[in-house]
Parts: C-alpha cells; sequence; structure tokens
C-alpha cells in the first residue's frame, strides 16, 4: 500500500489532543456553534473554539468538533456542545462568548441556545451572526435599490 499524506487542511480529527484540552481547562475562551445538515438529512453541530496563545501572541480559531444531533432544538443542541467540554472535563465557566447564527432556535431570548448558556454563564457574550441575513437578502436587495451615480470619481461616498 503507497503511503498516505494526510494534512490538516484535508482531514480533521474527531478531537482536540491532550495538550490543547487541557489549556482550555485554564483558560477563557469563545465558542462558535452551527448546525448542518449532511446530504442524508443528518443533523450536525460544529464547534469552533477561539482562544489567545500567549505563546504565539495571536487569537486561534480551532476545531473543538462535529457532532450529531439527535434532533434540531435548543435543547438537544445546548446539551450537545455542554456534553462535549464537560466529557473533557473543560469548566462551562470558562466559555466568555457564544457566537451563534440568529436562526430563533439559537437567539432565542426565552428558550433559546442563548438562553440556555445565558442561565449557566450569566456573564458571557453572546453574538449573533449577520452572514444569513445578507445572503438572504442581498440579491433582491440590490435589485431594488435605485442606482445612484456618483458625482465624482473617488470623491467621500454619502449614504
Amino acid at each position: 500500500m503507497k503511503s498516505v499524506q494526510c494534512s490538516r487542511t484535508k482531514a480533521t480529527s474527531g478531537t482536540f489532543c491532550s495538550n490543547e484540552i487541557e489549556i482550555l481547562k485554564e483558560i477563557y475562551f469563545s465558542v462558535i456553534i452551527d448546525e448542518t445538515t449532511d446530504i442524508s438529512t443528518s443533523k450536525y453541530i460544529v464547534i469552533i473554539v477561539r482562544s489567545y496563545s500567549k505563546k504565539e501572541e495571536r487569537t486561534l480559531d480551532s476545531f473543538f468538533g462535529l457532532v450529531e444531533l439527535s434532533a434540531a432544538t435548543a435543547d438537544v443542541i445546548f446539551n450537545t456542545v455542554v456534553d462535549s467540554f464537560v466529557k473533557h472535563d473543560i469548566p462551562i465557566i470558562n466559555i466568555i462568548g457564544l457566537a451563534l447564527d440568529n436562526a430563533s432556535v439559537m437567539m432565542g431570548h426565552l428558550n433559546g441556545v442563548k438562553a440556555k448558556f445565558l442561565e449557566r454563564v450569566p456573564n458571557i457574550f453572546v453574538m449573533g451572526c449577520l452572514s444569513r441575513h445578507v445572503t438572504e437578502g442581498g440579491p433582491g436587495g440590490a435589485q431594488a435599490t435605485p442606482a445612484k451615480p456618483c458625482a465624482t470619481p473617488g470623491a467621500p461616498l454619502n449614504f
């Protein structure tokens, strides 16, 4: 059998290495999560961890996991994300930031993933993502906006 080379851009491991897990036990970090569906209609949650590396003196985004969901409800998503950290003994209180899309299951003030995180980590900063709004509204918005020529090329734009 020929030797196969596979760099991190071609494949990702299912979990962090033990060194990265030990670091997350000691530092504050942010979590970016997004739900996705594969071609077989199975639902998954992607978990990305954003942290600051003192050693590298920069912010790092790292793939933490891709976990299949039994349902796409706020309870299931929240519990799946929390369990992903708890099984590695990473304290949930270390999560200081949370980025979600603006779907109601994620950003719901009463029963969404956001609300559930705020119950467990009251000082967490939660940020919604606007990219879905831009991609959904962009084409129609561009067609509905009247074209206005620039008065002078290179002049400041006044909107």
